[in-house]
């Protein structure tokens, strides 16, 4: 049965008068020194030590534990599992844990424990699982651990152990099914005889000093899922290193081979490897061509192989690879053209083709890759990072780039492009990185966006570039005079517009083309003859304090007929995405984290510039979602001013006299506390309601929610969760986004 105790769990074997066979106290945040002597660890638990003795199992593992690991510990004879990992435990590996005869578990990884593994611990004849990594272990690996035949898992990595492993390895252990020894200071060849272990699942030992070539028998080991032997000093300097590769079939992930001195081509036989996933072969000295056999590998993931002196042009197999999401060909010597057939990999995230002899024009193809997200939505392109510098690459920027806008970083330096700088790059809201540099750009550099930060260095060696921020210290662009263009009524909101327009786009102001129904009047959607799709606000008369909206807002055509005609804007309000699941096409409303912070930036600029940007400061009144409207691109729109106060002096608080629309002052859970008790309208208030709305963003609560009636209220509600329950309050829906 079992007993829980607020410290964690007892187990008892009730056939055996109730004696302790496991003491589980994972994750518990225990602290102090760990004394299986005392009887009192932190709060109620408290074992006594005659108890502790019959344990076969415990658990102390992600604590706080402090101090030695305590010799009375190699007095429980019956102990099959000691686990003590990620505390802070310090000293050594106490030799007296080799006296624990029945242990099969021993788990000490993630502590402070220095010095070398004590030769006693080959004693532990049944030992199976041996867990040391992430420590300050240093030292040989004791030949008398190296034989217990029944070790399924050695992990030690990350530490400071020397020395080389016997030949015999393989043999010693037939049960090995994961060996990790990766960053730690190991030399000499890998043992050629473990594929002897043919259990094994995982083999790890990057970050070493292993020499020499790989095994070439790897491939009996049928169940292979990982071989990673990264940043070593593998190869022979012979034409045939990599002939290893071709018995790997079974092996899922080939993370094996990257900052090595592996020479030699990339065989055909590479088709048989149809379950790996990833394969890094970057920074060696393979030479020739990528085979064409190579976009067999249907599975595969990631494929680093820059860093090497690969030739000829890139296989158009390659877009065969579609669940590709990083593609790594930089630092070669590739020739050709880009293969259009790249835009198949529709997963592609990270695409590097620098420092290549790659001439020709940019694919749109490529580019456009239009139907992926970043973003985890379908609206944004998936490519996250993009280089193509220091090639021979020529003509304009391609416009379907315009659809890659989850880019992070855009690397277009050294080739011979030309053109102008396209502005849409000053819309990507994820660009962090852009290097122009050395080709033939000119005219204007955008002044927003990434061009806000923007070096002189990643436009240096341009033919002609203008304009740009102060910082760049660019010459001014000539002014040129404007041409009318046969469109500029499209978009000239502000153009003569007749009853009689209004009447006919809307269809008689129809219900069927009623967006919405407000306080003060309806909102009607209508097309215009030139194909605008516009909002027409139409204020009902009849309803108290209507004309006065109407006056502080703006008149319309007629003397009979009061009404606002506006740009439709298509996807409805903020509220709508956070609180609908659909809407009225069934389309699901879900917005991610990455949209929801750019909204609220967004939003905050509205009162930024009413507050500071305005001849007479203005109070907005309102904000909350519903006064938030999305357009295509899901830029916010602060809406519905019909609230707003004018101030006629202008103080550090703009808290004195005021000239009032209407007097009301905003929405229930939304209006500043101070208003409820008829203080002065000021900015501040403003900047409360901002503050309820970033709340309900992420939470996905209203303010007036059901749970708040209380006494309790939104902002209270996330104060407490704050800062190690943030989790639990955040918009499922958000989260559902940012994961799938």
């Amino acid at each position: 049965m079992i007993e829980p105790t607020p410290s964690g769990r007892v187990l008892h074997d009730s056939r055996r008068r109730r004696r302790v066979t496991a003491l589980d106290l994972q994750s518990r945040k225990l602290q102090g020194k760990l004394s299986p002597s005392k009887t009192h660890l932190e709060g109620k638990f408290q074992p006594a030590s005659a108890i502790v003795q019959n344990s076969r199992v415990i658990h102390l593992n992600f604590n706080k534990l402090t101090g030695r690991i305590p010799e009375e510990l190699s007095n429980l004879p019956k102990v099959i599992a000691l686990h003590i990992a990620a505390n802070n435990l310090t000293g050594g590996i106490t030799p007296f844990l080799g006296n624990l005869s029945t242990l099969l578990n021993l788990s000490l990884a993630r502590n402070n424990l220095g010095g070398s593994i004590p030769d006693d611990l080959g004693r532990l004849a049944s030992l199976n699982f041996l867990q040391a990594g992430s420590n300050n272990l240093s030292g040989i690996i004791p030949a008398s651990i190296l034989n217990l035949s029944v070790i399924s898992i050695f992990a030690a990595a990350d530490n400071k152990l020397t020395g080389s492993f016997p030949q015999s390895l393989g043999t010693n252990f037939p049960n090995l099914q994961i060996f990790a020894v990766g960053v730690n200071r190991f030399t000499g060849p890998i043992p050629p005889t473990l594929s002897n272990a043919t259990g094994l699942l995982q083999i790890d030992f990057p970050d070493n000093y292993f020499v020499g070539r790989m095994p070439t028998d790897l491939g009996s080991i049928k169940n292979l899922q990982r071989l990673n032997v990264g940043r070593n000093r593998l190869g022979s300097r012979e034409a045939d290193d990599l002939s290893f590769l071709n018995s790997l079939i079974n092996c899922s992930k080939l993370q094996l081979l990257g900052n090595n001195q592996i020479y030699g081509s990339i065989h055909s036989g590479i088709e048989n490897l149809v379950k790996l996933h990833s394969l890094y072969i970057d920074h060696n000295m393979i030479s020739g061509g990528i085979p064409i056999e190579i976009g067999k590998l249907s599975s595969l993931r990631q494929l680093y192989m820059n860093g090497n002196r690969l030739s000829r042009n890139i296989p158009h197999s390659i877009g065969n690879m579609t669940e590709l999401f990083e593609l790594r060909l930089d630092g070669n010597n590739l020739e050709g053209t880009i293969p259009s057939t790249l835009w198949n990999c529709v997963h592609l995230q990270v695409l590097n083709l620098s420092q290549n002899n790659l001439k020709g024009t940019i694919p749109k193809e490529v580019i456009g890759l239009s139907s992926l997200s970043k973003s985890h939505t379908w609206q944004l392109p998936k490519l996250g990072a993009s280089f193509y510098e220091g090639n021979l690459f020529e003509g304009t920027i391609p416009g379907s780039l315009s659809s890659l806008k989850g880019l992070q970083d855009l690397d277009l330096s050294r080739n011979n492009l030309s053109g102008q700088i396209l502005e849409f790059l000053q819309g990507f809201i994820f660009l962090q990185y852009l290097n122009l540099s050395f080709n033939n750009f000119e005219g204007e550099v955008p002044r927003q966006g990434v061009f806000t930060n923007i070096s002189s260095s990643s436009l240096l060696g341009n033919s002609k570039p203008c304009g740009g921020i102060f910082s760049l210290q660019l010459p001014p662009c000539p002014k040129q005079k404007k041409k009318p263009s046969p469109t500029s009524h499209s978009d000239d909101w502000h153009s003569d517009i007749t009853y009689k327009d209004l009447h006919k786009a809307t269809d008689g102001f129809s219900p069927a083309n009623l967006i919405g129904v407000g306080s003060f009047g309806s909102v009607f959607k209508g097309m215009l003859n030139d194909g605008r799709t516009i909002a027409v606000k139409v204020p009902n008369l009849q309803q108290k304090g209507a004309i006065k909206v109407y006056i502080a807002e703006c008149s319309c055509s007629s003397v009979d007929f009061r009404g606002n005609n506006l740009q439709f804007i298509p996807n409805g309000s903020l509220g709508n995405w956070l609180h609908l699941k659909t809407n009225e096409h069934h389309r699901q409303l879900k917005l991610n984290i990455f949209q929801r912070l750019n909204i609220a930036i967004d939003v905050a600029s509205a009162p930024e510039y009413l507050h500071h940007h305005c001849h007479t400061p203005i109070i907005h009144c309102d904000l909350k979602p519903s006064n938030v409207l999305l357009d295509a691109d899901f830029c916010a729109h602060v809406s519905d001013s019909g609230l707003a106060k004018f101030l006629t002096q202008c103080t550090d608080t703009y808290s004195q006299n005021q000239t009032s629309s209407i007097g009301e002052r905003g929405s229930i859970g939304y209006i500043a506390p101070e208003y409820a008790v008829g203080g002065a309208v000021s900015t501040y208030g403003d900047v409360y309601s901002y503050g309820i709305l970033l709340l309900e963003m992420f939470t996905g609560r209203r303010p007036t929610d059901d749970i708040f009636k209380d006494g309790s209220n939104l902002h209270n509600f996330a104060k407490k969760a704050i800062p190690e329950q943030v989790m639990e309050i955040l918009d499922p829906t958000m989260l559902l986004c940012l994961f799938s």
